[in-house]
């Protein structure tokens, strides 16, 4: 039941969402940039983490999917900034057949890897993308679901639960509550990597 619910509020959302070419991302994103800028709700490291989030998914999307097509989704809903960014591309778990073939893991630990580990196709100390997104979210005591190959985890308070849902290409959804506090030491040591999880 849980799947088939997260399933429909992906569907509805990717139905709100701006769908973009591919290769016209970073231009389209600065109308989310201009949304996220004026929203005088929210604080200004919140913003700035909003950024970063905007910023690495599409770039992933852009430099490692293979999409033609790209969905974004920037709002307030309730008392919480959610986040979509989905493609119609190959997936993490091709992904990492592609860049990193003499890993045997299954999808669900590729993803896994992704999230947790942090993998680079840019060398050493680069590329930690969706660790660094997952290290805001959880910072913020917001929430995550990823998305790709049908397989992935939902991240609420530091637990992940796994997920197999029909969605082909990848999807990330994240929700940040609007009155989240984030300082920018704390931010910036998320960024360079010093935010390791026990």
């Amino acid at each position: 039941m849980f799947e088939n619910d997260l399933k429909k509020e992906i569907d509805s959302l990717l139905c709100k969402s701006t769908l973009i070419e591919v290769k016209e991302v970073e231009n389209d994103l600065t109308t989310f940039f201009d949304s996220v800028a004026t929203d005088n709700e929210t604080s200004t490291q919140i913003k700035e983490a909003i950024f970063y989030i905007l910023s690495e998914l599409s770039d992933n999307v852009k430099q490692h999917s293979k999409a033609s097509k790209c969905w974004i989704l920037y709002k307030k809903e309730k008392r919480n900034i959610v986040i979509l960014i989905a493609d119609d591309g190959i997936g993490i778990p091709a992904v990492f057949e592609t860049y990193f073939p003499d890993l045997h893991e299954d999808d669900l630990e590729k993803v896994r890897e992704a999230l947790e580990k942090g993998v680079s196709t840019k060398g050493e100390g680069r590329g930690y993308g969706l660790r660094t997104v997952r290290g805001i979210v959880d910072a913020t005591a917001g929430e995550m679901v990823i998305v790709s190959g049908g397989v992935g985890y939902k991240i609420f308070k530091n637990n992940k639960n796994p997920l197999k849902i029909g969605i082909t290409g990848t999807v990330a959804l994240i929700k940040i509550p609007v009155d989240a506090k984030l300082d920018s030491n704390q931010f910036y040591n998320i960024i360079e990597g010093r935010n390791e999880r026990n």
